[in-house]
């Protein structure tokens, strides 16, 4: 039996499906943030050890995609045992991607 094989997406594509309001999104009671008019905020978040700390770098740095959001030394900048935060914004969606240590 073949397996299934699902090609990785670009990082202006993952950009776009981190930071989209998606049919997951809760939607306040007064309406969607959309329908305001206003934009939104994504968050994504990891929580773990240092193995999970090195997946959320890759995944950092894929999402930015080489746009600059992230310099090559923020990995460093702070305490390895540290909850770290970045917005990437793309001036009109952006997403939080935040580690818990």
């Amino acid at each position: 039996m073949p397996g299934c094989f699902q090609q990785a997406l670009p990082s202006t594509a993952l950009f776009t499906c981190l930071s989209s309001p998606s049919h997951n999104t809760p939607v306040p009671s007064h309406g969607s943030a959309l329908d305001r008019g206003t934009e939104t905020n994504r968050q994504v978040l990891f929580i773990g050890d240092s193995s999970v700390r090195l997946l959320y770098f890759a995944a950092v740095r894929l999402v930015d995609g080489g746009r600059g959001h992230v310099p090559p030394e923020w990995q460093d900048q702070a305490a390895k045992h540290s909850d770290r935060k970045v917005t990437l914004d793309d001036g009109v969606q952006s997403v939080d991607m935040e580690f818990w240590w």
